[in-house]
């Protein structure tokens, strides 16, 4: 599943350096923000607006993908622990 963010940037026919480089962050973190594994830095937000449209409502959308991202990741520790019988580190 492709992060709102991704396709935005596919959209604008960016690459990651280049959103980078726009949103005053690094490469690293657009790649991390398109995986899932952060949110869009409150900086990034307003560098965004001068680029994209309907910011609000990307970063709705993003920040629905990264806690939906972040529960599918429990879920597979959860899965890992009890296929392997680490149940005693279970929260």
């Amino acid at each position: 599943m492709e992060s709102p963010i991704h396709k935005m940037r596919k959209k604008l026919s960016m690459t990651q350096p280049q959103l980078a480089l726009s949103l005053n962050i690094s490469q690293s973190s657009v790649s991390n923000i398109e995986n899932g594994l952060a949110q869009i830095p409150q900086k990034a937000i307003e560098a965004l607006r001068e680029i994209y449209v309907d910011t609000d409502r990307l970063v709705e959308l993003q920040k629905r993908f990264v806690n939906d991202k972040r529960s599918e990741l429990r879920r597979r520790a959860r899965a890992f622990k009890l296929s392997t019988g680490l149940k005693q580190y279970l929260p």
